[in-house]
């Protein structure tokens, strides 16, 4: 006989003697008297398994709901239940006697009988699923409510966190434009802050299920909504998976580490701080409060910072599996060059419209998040490098590699800091970048020849002519392209309009290649020929060429 009936009734009994249900004990013995019956029947050997297993899961199932049922509502089902067992029992009696003469001539009755016995079974367990629903809907409402409550304590959040049908309830409120999310992120950490203090270690886990428990609600909560603590210091809440870095640069180092648990998380520290610490925490703490206000689909959020992991501040920021929009564009080659830079732009137009400069646009530092959306990172760190090094936004770009995206009045010092001009001639760089999957100037390999250049004169890349570029730049492209690299900032359309035009242009494209005739297939084919593998795609190449007189609004368009 089946495994399953067993430890089932065993759940049964045990729910029976907790409750104090006498008529469940009735149940129980009726579907181990089915189960021994079943056993004894000499035909159709999987259709009595099968009979044997609904009756279990039936007793089962009224064990489990027996403690939400009203005392009048549980009779009503205790009734209904013994009735089904009590006839199921009759006709498995009668069967399992049967000689084998009898089921020799019987055979197909029997067959008839033991599918009508599970059927009536299976319509008793229909009535039991259709009051869990009412149960349920019943639980849910009352969730809202304290949800909503103003007088909601602390143990009632505690045991929303604990339950997966109340952070549903959670979600689908935030959804709906109640910002109850973050009342219950906000208790959580409250709790988990608690729990470390009462351990002695404010800054470690506890191993205790209390914790555990709390965390797993919290980790949960956050992959429905999103949605972080309003409190952003995350110490004792994020684990840091190695010792040393998963990657460094001349400014910062990234470890790999975990929030709550299980969630992946990107953990950054700046390095060549110079000024006193104490003054560099300050600079710190005032471009968190900028950063924790932020909220758009196009930014990586922020969510918070850890200072319990060695000697040095992390920010901390969901992990993109994705990596960035070069390293998402090699691995899906089709994938839609036109709206990754239509996302960043309206990510960039986020920040402007927040007085908010980047300050180092590129493509390493726009992400691809999950469903293939662009997010903006790093936004905001060429200033703080600038403020905590000693070093102008020049010198600290340049240092890291960047000159090739930065604007000429960055490159000559004519302005000391990047501002929303900067970031507009970036992403025009970005942009071909995106369709080239190379550095801006590739055909000049010195970085400083690069610097002394644009230092001389307006340096403009020659329009790609070679790869799969061909296939992104149309003149129209190309010519926004150059609207976005004016020498004169103030030339250059503003970020709003970039994000606009991008969107336009991608759009444009998608419309032309919806439009475009498909050929007619022919009646005579020849033969295929031998699949090769890709090509590589060639590296292309940018030369510098001196500027031409004349806007490039005045480049010829056609569409894309």
């Amino acid at each position: 006989m089946s495994a399953l009936v067993g430890p089932a009734l065993d759940i049964a009994q045990t729910a029976a003697d907790l409750t104090g249900v006498p008529y469940l004990s009735t149940a129980i013995g009726l579907v181990q008297s089915i189960k021994g019956n079943c056993d004894k029947i000499q035909v159709h050997r999987s259709d009595c398994r099968i009979l044997a297993d609904k009756s279990s899961l039936l007793i089962q199932t009224f064990a489990d709901q027996a403690s939400q049922l009203h005392e009048s509502k549980l009779r009503e089902h205790a009734d209904a239940v013994e009735g089904v067992l009590v006839k199921v029992y009759g006709r498995t009696t009668k069967w399992a006697n049967y000689s084998s003469f009898h089921v020799f001539f019987r055979d197909s009755k029997i067959g008839e009988g033991i599918k009508q016995c599970t059927s009536d079974i299976e319509t008793a367990l229909a009535a039991f699923h259709v009051n869990a629903v009412v149960v349920m809907d019943r639980k849910t409402e009352d969730i809202k409510q304290t949800l909503l409550s103003n007088q909601v304590g602390i143990d009632q959040i505690l045991y929303i966190l604990r339950s997966d049908d109340a952070l549903r309830v959670v979600a689908d409120l935030q959804r709906s434009g109640e910002p109850v999310a973050t009342r219950v992120m906000d208790a959580g950490k409250q709790n988990l802050q608690l729990l470390r203090e009462q351990h002695g270690d404010p800054s470690r886990p506890v191993e205790s299920e209390a914790y555990l428990e709390t965390e797993r609600g919290m980790s949960k909560l956050f992959a429905l909504t999103g949605i972080p603590p309003t409190v952003r210091t995350l110490n004792g809440e994020v684990t840091r998976r190695d010792d040393l870095p998963y990657v460094g640069g001349t400014y910062s180092d990234i470890w790999i580490g975990f929030w709550l648990g299980n969630h992946k998380v990107a953990l950054k520290t700046m390095r060549g701080v110079v000024i006193p610490r104490d003054k560099a925490q300050k600079k710190f703490e005032a471009e968190i409060k900028v950063w924790a206000r932020l909220s758009h689909p196009n930014v990586l959020p922020f969510l918070g910072i850890v200072t319990d992991l060695g000697h040095f501040t992390h920010m901390v920021s969901p992990w993109q599996e994705n990596g960035n929009v070069i390293e998402y564009i090699k691995t899906y080659e089709r994938a839609d060059r036109l709206h990754l830079l239509a996302g960043a732009a309206e990510g960039l137009a986020y920040l402007h419209s927040q007085n908010v400069t980047h300050g180092n646009v590129r493509c390493a530092n726009i992400l691809v998040a999950i469903g293939g959306e662009a997010v903006i990172c790093d936004f905001g760190m060429s200033r703080i490098r600038e403020e905590t090094s000693a070093q102008s936004a020049t010198a600290t770009l340049t240092a890291q590699g960047s000159a090739r995206w930065m604007s000429p009045e960055l490159l000559d010092a004519s302005v000391s800091s990047s501002d929303p001009h900067c970031d507009v001639y970036s992403y025009g760089m970005c942009m071909l970048e995106c369709f080239t999957l190379a550095q801006p100037f590739m055909d000049i390999k010195n970085e400083l020849r690069v610097i002394s250049m644009m230092s001389k004169g307006h340096l403009l890349p020659k329009r790609p002519d070679t790869g799969a570029a061909l296939e992104w730049i149309t003149d129209e492209v190309w010519a926004f392209v150059l609207e976005c690299l004016r020498h004169e900032p103030a030339k250059r359309p503003d970020m709003k309009t970039v994000a606009l035009r991008t969107k336009q242009l991608e759009i444009s494209r998608r419309t032309s290649m919806s439009s475009s005739p498909k050929p007619t297939p022919s009646t005579f084919q020849m033969p295929s020929p031998e699949v090769q593998s890709p090509l590589q795609m060639p590296t292309p190449s940018f030369s510098p060429s001196p500027a031409t007189p004349g806007t490039p609004a005045e480049v010829p368009l056609r569409a894309a």
